[in-house]
């Protein structure tokens, strides 16, 4: 990962090719959710001047995604309501998208709260884009998953209702099934369902097969897990990989039957 950052850079020139913007886009969104030093502090420098001077310094398109979401990441409340109110007074779709998906980033849970709740109110968050708003406060943070699925508890019948329909409920129960990933959690989960069998519906069935596929993925990571160590361990002793690839590898491999 080293030599690819140190190849590619942080900044974007005018001379790059599409490939080598997407290359750089997507490496160091990964780099950055790895907790990569460099790219870290690329990202807080990027967005503490955008922050200080939101009309002169603004952050490159490309790297918004990953910037925006370590300033919410390592900030505040403040950092969470400055990047609410660029959405808010944005008028630019594509921008939007980049802005709500780095709002699911904060890890202040009184601002994740509020972030969910506008999924449900906020006229500005189109339909289809509640789910996702859903989806991504879970994918800012994996400890986000209590305050997520205590919202979805709390707030089935409205999300069924604003979200756009029982489809609409059934992706964002799905989108539980990838941070179910210990058994407290998942029997947690499956006595609520089954304790609210009525309230669910329809979107009954999807919470059991969220269950269940939450289950068969860990046991298949349980059958698996140890070979996966082995073969990366002996490439290592090879020296072909450095120790925090080997790691970066070995999560990789693990959570891309989950995500899959």
């Amino acid at each position: 990962m080293e030599y690819a950052i140190e190849s590619l850079g942080y900044e974007e020139a005018a001379t790059d090719s599409t490939t080598r913007i997407l290359n750089r886009m997507q490496l160091l969104n990964y780099a950055c959710n790895l907790g990569h030093e460099g790219c870290i502090a690329d990202s807080l420098e990027k967005w503490n001047a955008f922050k200080a001077n939101p009309t002169s310094s603004l952050v490159p398109v490309n790297a918004r995604r990953y910037v925006y979401c370590v300033g919410l990441r390592h900030g505040d409340a403040t950092d969470y309501n400055f990047l609410f109110d660029q959405y808010e007074t944005s008028e630019n779709a594509a921008d939007m998208i980049v802005i709500l998906r780095a709002l699911g980033c904060t890890k202040d849970e009184n601002r994740l709260q509020h972030y969910l709740q506008q999924s449900l109110t906020n006229d500005k968050i189109r339909y289809h884009d509640r789910t996702n708003a859903f989806a991504y406060a879970l994918a800012g943070n994996r400890e986000n998953y209590q305050t997520v699925v205590t919202f979805l508890q709390n707030n089935l019948a409205d999300i069924r209702v604003l979200y756009g329909g029982v489809a609409r409920l059934n992706v964002a129960i799905n989108a539980l099934v990838t941070y179910l990933t210990d058994f407290e959690d998942i029997t947690s989960f499956q006595a609520w369902a089954y304790e609210n069998q009525l309230a669910l519906e329809d979107s009954f069935q999807t919470a059991k097969n969220v269950v269940a596929t939450a289950v068969t993925n860990i046991q298949w990571g349980n059958s698996v897990v140890r070979d996966i160590y082995s073969f990366l361990r002996g490439r290592n002793a090879a020296g072909a990989i450095t120790a925090p690839t080997f790691v970066a590898l070995l999560l990789a491999a693990i959570m891309a039957h989950f995500i899959r």
